[in-house]
């Protein structure tokens, strides 16, 4: 036995003992018995995503229970049946606290996870302790017919019993009704097991209050700073879900909020994208702070419910103060545009000619979006409107519409060197796609504006008439616009041969025109013609090339399918456009590149090996399944499943 200084004390001893205990033997089976409550809701419907169905089925079965205590049978079976229902209630509680703590480690970001895809088991989890009065009457009745449990009135009636738990119910809540001498039953415990119920029934009412008032105070707690920090992290109301809707609605509603404040709650609102919150943003429209009703109309247009058509329009015809209204009507315009509801067309046509330019700037970009022809006559009207951004959206609307009444019109403009619109009117032609406006596009691209040389060539390119290939080869050779890659990406997509030559002769070859050589070679390889080949093989291995032009040239050369381009591909493998170059040797499928592959399949970049990989797929040549087969234990997943799917095409042929 220790002894002296070395001796431990008793309550040292005890608590450790309790500690292990704790830890090894009561936690692990307290985790264990919750999670099989847990997993026991389930029966009666607590992961039902809907909650009139949950509630449903909750409901239905209780009733099965109730129903059985009426038709005669077995005694046990009654009670079996009974205790089932208990052991739900209790079920539901702890799927409710679980379903509490999976919402908190949301809002604390701890899980990464929608707050609403469990649903809200508040009103399951009452419903079901709600049972309780019935469930308690039933189980005292029962077993007192069985066992004598207690002292009952020869007149005593179902309702007795039911007075009976609801005495134990107030003697659970601080023993009020014994406090004021209140007494709802006449029934006495008569044995130990009466009492034992008894005690089991005010526990079980202790233990469903304390643990529904503790997660009220914890919801209401967490509700509280989420609205206190709407300000400075909006995140945190949103991780909320539909429990955080009503809370926002009232923030936003309380004009003596602080702006910043309803400014979060209305955009809160939109990102949770609950109905209930349509008729509170509708109201605020009418607020006199334009950022206010900016916000609501986005959050609004997020709900995307037709219903905030007509209070949007009222907006916009109800004005009053100038100095404030103008800003909520553009907004409310913006948002006209994007619900795409057709009965904001003739108010936005109004709009449209109000003489405020920043609102016909945003009506025009709202008719543009709802696509109705109405629209398009008052439209080409204001092609002629005197501020310039306006112009430049009545423009681009009018190519949203594509209505080729508006070709002729946009040709004018296009004419117009006074317009400032040029440029607009001339990408707004090659979206129409009308062949009317080929000559004109060349007109300009010929009168060396090179301000519009960049939307003048992109117009052609779409238009993809060949009448334009002459004049974009003569820009490209121009001094001044040698230099332009919309010319070169024209030249590409009209796919005539006679840019060959020209392109080539175009190529820089300096890392300062990177961007320019890449569109050429691009070019080159849509064209598909063989006199690209040489050229390009000579950028290629270029060290003065640029690195974005080298990885389109071998990018081109894969395309070009010309056995030229393997010897000059091979040579550049070890080079920082590998990773294309390898795709491209898969592409030519010719048997000389399978040993530089096999040697790539070592890459120390995951990209370069696993494009290998499926290179030498394409190729079809066994040399490469043993080198292939030891990449199933590379690293990355990406090279794991490229290689994979390799020998497994290698084994079928």
């Amino acid at each position: 036995m220790a002894t002296g200084s070395n001796a431990v004390p008793l309550t040292t001893r005890f608590v450790s003992l309790f500690k292990f205990l704790w830890r090894e033997v009561l936690k692990p089976s307290l985790v264990c018995l919750d999670s099989a409550l847990v997993a026991f809701s389930v029966l009666f419907g607590a992961k039902i995503a809907n909650p009139k169905g949950r509630c449903g089925v909750l409901i239905g079965i209780y009733s099965l229970i109730y129903a059985l205590q009426v038709i005669p049978g077995p005694r046990f079976l009654g009670i079996g049946l009974i205790a089932f229902g208990y052991v739900g209630v209790l079920a539901a509680n702890r799927a409710w606290a679980r379903n509490e703590q999976f919402r908190r480690q949301i809002v604390k970001k701890i899980l990464d996870d929608n707050p609403d895809a469990k649903g809200d088991l508040r009103w399951f989890a009452a419903l079901s302790a709600s049972q309780l009065f019935v469930l308690f009457p039933m189980a005292s009745y029962q077993l007192n017919d069985l066992f004598s449990l207690f002292t009952v009135p020869e007149n005593a009636s179902w309702g007795t019993w039911i007075a009976f738990t609801f005495d134990g119910f107030c003697k659970s809540l601080l023993d009020w009704s014994e406090v004021f001498e209140i007494h709802y039953t006449e029934i006495g415990y008569s044995t130990t097991g009466g009492r034992i119920l008894v005690m089991v029934k005010r526990l079980t009412f202790d233990y469903v209050l304390i643990q529904g008032i503790v997660a009220l105070f914890r919801i209401r707690g967490t509700v509280q700073d989420a609205i206190a920090s709407l300000k400075s992290d909006i995140t945190f109301s949103i991780s909320l879900g539909k429990r955080g809707v009503l809370p926002l609605i009232a923030v936003l509603k309380n004009e003596e909020s602080r702006n910043e404040f309803r400014l979060a709650a209305a955009e809160a609102l939109g990102q949770l994208g609950d109905l209930r919150a349509v008729t509170p943003l509708t109201e605020v429209l009418k607020d006199e702070e334009p950022v206010v009703v900016e916000s609501a109309a986005e959050a609004l247009v997020k709900l995307g419910d037709l219903r905030a058509v007509t209070p949007l329009i009222e907006v916009l015809k109800d004005e009053k103060d100038e100095g404030t209204w103008w800003g909520s009507a553009c907004s409310c315009s913006k948002a006209l545009g994007k619900l795409g509801d057709p009965r904001a067309v003739e108010p936005l046509i109004e709009a449209l000619r109000h003489r405020i330019d920043e609102l016909r700037k945003f009506a025009a970009e709202a008719l543009g979006q709802l696509g109705d022809v109405r629209a398009v006559e008052p439209l080409i009207t204001a092609l002629k409107d005197n501020y310039r951004p306006v112009r430049i959206e009545v423009a681009q609307a009018l190519g949203e519409l594509g209505d080729p009444r508006a070709v002729e019109p946009l040709i004018a403009v296009l004419k117009d060197k006074e317009s400032l619109s040029q440029d607009v009117a001339a990408r707004v032609l090659g979206e129409l796609g009308d062949l009317r406006a080929v000559e004109p596009l060349i007109e300009v691209l010929k009168d060396g504006e090179s301000s519009l040389v960049p939307s003048v060539a992109l117009a052609l390119g779409e238009l993809g008439d060949l009448r334009a290939v002459e004049p974009l080869i003569e820009a490209l050779k121009d001094g001044e616009f040698s230099n332009d890659s919309t010319v070169v990406r024209a030249l590409g997509q009209l796919g005539d041969l006679r840019a060959v030559e020209p392109l080539i002769a175009s190529i820089k070859g300096i890392g300062v025109y990177d961007l320019f050589d890449l569109g050429v070679a691009i070019a080159l390889g849509e064209l598909g013609d063989p006199r690209a080949v040489e050229p390009l093989s000579k950028a290629l291995l270029a060290g003065e090339s640029g690195f974005m032009f080298r990885q389109a040239a071998a990018r081109a050369l894969g395309q070009l399918g010309d056995p030229r381009a393997v010897e000059p591909l091979i040579e550049s493998i070890k080079g920082n456009v590998r990773a294309t170059v390898v795709v491209a040797l898969g592409e030519l499928g010719d048997p000389r590149a399978v040993e530089p592959l096999i040697e790539a399949l070592n890459d120390k970049e995951s990209r370069v090996r696993s494009s290998a990989a499926e290179a030498l797929e394409k190729l079809g040549d066994l040399r490469a399944v043993e080198p292939i087969a030891a990449l199933l234990h590379d690293d990355n997943e990406w090279v794991r499943e490229a290689a994979a799917a390799a020998l497994d095409e290698l084994k079928e042929q």
